[in-house]
């Protein structure tokens, strides 16, 4: 399997039309949703201070399902 070349492999399977990615496999645009991380310090259960990290995260609408907007958190 090749490697992928971005972090994220609908990049890949998409050309650039522009400021536009085209999924190759279905002729859709790539979207992008606004996903959500909270910062989480070390060594404590679902602890922060309030800060997140805001990631825009490319799917294909046709393809697959939207990304959860409640992401992972990141631990400091």
């Amino acid at each position: 399997m090749a490697e992928s070349k971005s972090a994220y492999p609908i990049l890949d399977e998409s050309d650039q039309n522009g400021e536009e990615f085209i999924h190759r496999t279905c002729g859709m645009t790539i979207l992008g949703k606004r996903v959500t991380h909270p910062i989480w310090y070390k060594g404590m259960t679902a602890a922060g201070g309030g800060e997140v990290q805001i990631e825009i995260v490319p799917f294909c609408p046709k393809c697959e399902p939207a990304p959860n907007p409640h992401g992972d958190p990141i631990y400091i």
